[in-house]
């Protein structure tokens, strides 16, 4: 458990460091997708990240999409609000959309098929948030949560910059 909300920890950090524009400039803004330092959208729809070639945009708009959903585990409530419920899903949307997209990394040369793994599972994970927040079982939710903080938590743990 200690691990979990260590792992925990680092998202929200990531989270912080990309809804506020930290780390280059650029991050994820919940309301309207990632941004550029320049202000110009590059995900405004789980759909626009098949179009991003960086990989640490793509992380940092995750961060911003599935931090706020991943904190919600730390408080592990009996029931989900409507509102924290319609949140997972278009996050739950968005990881789908950047396991996908982060499947085909290679396109940074720097990554191998342990990375192409993580990403698959990310995928995986994202898809059962999506299906558990759509069924409204809180118990169901947090699993899902548990899932995708551990895959990140793994991914991290190997690729992540330190």
């Amino acid at each position: 458990m200690r691990s979990l909300l260590l792992s925990l920890s680092s998202l929200l950090i990531l989270s912080a460091c990309a809804t506020s524009g930290g780390a280059g400039g650029g991050g994820a803004k919940t309301g309207g997708g990632a941004k550029t330092g320049g202000g110009k959208a590059m995900a405004q729809t789980p759909a626009d990240v098949a179009t991003m070639t960086n990989v640490e945009k793509i992380m940092h708009l995750q961060g911003g999409k599935a931090g706020p959903a991943l904190a919600l585990l730390k408080k592990q409530p009996a029931s989900y609000t409507p509102e924290q419920i319609e949140m997972m899903k278009s996050a739950a949307k968005y990881v789908v959309a950047i396991g996908a997209r982060l499947e085909d990394a290679m396109f940074e040369k720097k990554f191998d098929g342990g990375f192409k793994m993580f990403a698959t599972q990310l995928k995986s994970e994202g898809t059962k948030l999506g299906g558990a927040a759509a069924g409204g079982k809180a118990e169901e939710i947090t699993t899902a949560l548990k899932g995708l903080a551990a895959t990140c938590k793994g991914c991290h743990a190997k690729y992540q910059k330190h």
